[in-house]
């Protein structure tokens, strides 16, 4: 089923069957999907099987919200443990390829087509979702932004699963969540066990491949204890950055900024030589 970031149903969960008989479904629909050897820009095996070891046993009654899908390999494996997946990407091209990749689970699977940075989280709140594997843009303010957005919104939030937490930017997003105590986490997939390994690097925009050595691990699967922390909110990422501003039109012929401003932690908006504002949160979901 398809579907372009419009509202839907709330999933009504039911029991769950036992762990094994979880972990069999998952085995069985891994050993079928390609190594990231085969295809590198897909999660590993061992990063799918820790992903089972950790989640079975709980997954079979809950919802999971994958946030970028290329192909639907995890997809897949997602749907053989959970109730129901909604499954998110910016590509229509990527949701087609992953229905196909799919075959007989995909009557498991919501499919939406909309931009994570964009358009507004409050289409997930009414929604129950217990799990949420972020695998979108790599870059540290999405990455942060997509797990602010789900610790803030998604009320029943269990677990955030990252991957290619190997990189510097996704790797930023996860530990300073977790140091302000956001979250806790394990690492999961190749490197988990915190010994070397051979990682294949692909650069989509020329197809090359390449192997790196790499300790990082490769995910991690992280426990939400943002709702035991009473009266903590999470600190956005813009705080005591400086913000440019620039005289329109732009050129780029002696550009210069007109001035700056900057959002302090304590409601201060400093804004260079004009006078001093305050500033406060909106309650509009897309506004990280």
């Amino acid at each position: 089923m398809m579907l372009n970031a419009i509202g839907f149903c709330s999933f009504v969960l039911a029991s769950g069957v036992d762990r094994s008989s979880c972990i069999r479904a998952a085995d069985e629909v891994i050993s079928a999907t390609p190594s990231n050897l085969q295809e590198p820009a897909t999660t590993s095996r061992s990063y799918k099987r820790h992903l089972a070891q950790h989640l079975c046993g709980v997954s079979e009654s809950m919802t999971a919200l994958e946030l970028g899908i290329y192909h639907g390999h995890t997809t897949a494996v997602l749907a053989s443990m959970f109730k129901k997946v909604i499954a998110v990407d910016l590509k229509q091209e990527f949701l087609k390829k992953a229905a196909d990749t799919l075959g007989k689970l995909e009557r498991k699977v919501v499919f939406l087509e909309m931009d994570l940075f964009v358009d507004g989280w409050s289409l997930f709140a009414g929604n129950r979702v217990d799990v949420v594997v972020i695998d979108a843009n790599h870059g540290y303010e999405y990455v942060r932004a997509d797990a602010e957005n789900a610790l803030r919104y998604l009320p029943h939030l269990k677990h955030l699963v990252f991957h290619d937490t190997w990189t510097d930017e996704v790797e930023r997003a996860v530990t300073e969540l977790e140091s302000a105590g956001m979250m806790s986490c394990q690492n999961i997939g190749l490197g988990a066990d915190g010994k070397e390994y051979d990682h294949r690097v692909w650069d989509p925009r020329t197809n090359r491949t390449w192997f790196v050595k790499q300790t990082r691990p490769e995910g991690k699967v992280c426990e939400n204890r943002h709702t035991q922390i009473s009266g903590k909110a999470i600190a956005p990422n813009f705080w005591e950055k400086l913000f440019l501003l620039y005289k329109q039109p732009v050129t780029t012929l002696g550009m210069c900024s007109a001035g700056f401003f900057r959002f302090e932690a304590n409601g201060v908006l400093k804004a260079g030589n004009w006078s001093e504002g305050t500033w406060k949160m909106s309650n509009v979901s897309h506004d990280m």
